[in-house]
């Protein structure tokens, strides 16, 4: 790997599973996509510890995931509680690390997803402010290390899918502008 890691091919929890052991054979790994892949909480926090501490790695990008076990489109969610585990073992690990972007778009991270009921979107679930509450614990435990640009958040990237809420995005500005300082 010249590196980044972009494997599309759907790998699953299996994949991800073997790569932190992995990663010491690629010491070049700057760029990580398993975005649209069946990982859930429990791989996706031994993936994050990996990922994020691993030297030469700056991007990560863990986008449908199933990172809090409640997204339908994944067939492990339809019986699973949602589960902050791998937003905890990111903000466990993210301070000393060389990652300036994670992006966690699409991972119903705030408990909620939609859904079609009779032909309808549906917003469905139960809101949680607790993965957000880890992200802003990674922001607080390491200042300036997420990048910033065009005055516009890039080092952590929670866009669509997550349903926060507009208050939590204040919170989560704040932190970051604050580690700026």
């Amino acid at each position: 790997l010249s590196g980044n890691l972009d494997p599309r091919s759907k790998v699953g929890a299996a994949f991800a599973t073997a790569l932190p052991g992995a990663l010491e054979s690629l010491p070049a790994l700057a760029s990580c996509n398993l975005s649209s892949n069946q990982i859930g909480s429990e791989v996706g926090a031994k993936l994050l510890a990996a990922l994020v501490c691993h030297p030469s790695m700056r991007t990560i990008d863990l986008s449908d995931t199933n990172l809090c076990d409640v997204s339908p489109r994944h067939k492990a969610a339809a019986a699973s509680k949602w589960s902050g585990g791998a937003l905890a073992a990111l903000a466990d690990n993210l301070a000393g690390s060389n990652v300036t972007q994670i992006i966690l778009s699409d991972n119903q991270l705030c408990g909620m997803w939609s859904e079609h009921i009779g032909g309808e979107p549906c917003v469905r679930g139960s809101y949680t402010s607790s993965a957000l509450e880890h992200v802003v614990k990674a922001l607080n435990k390491a200042p300036h290390q997420l990048t910033m640009s065009k005055g516009k958040l890039d080092g952590i990237k929670l866009s669509k899918g997550n349903f926060v809420r507009p208050g939590d995005i204040e919170r989560l500005l704040a932190a970051f502008v604050s580690n700026l300082e």
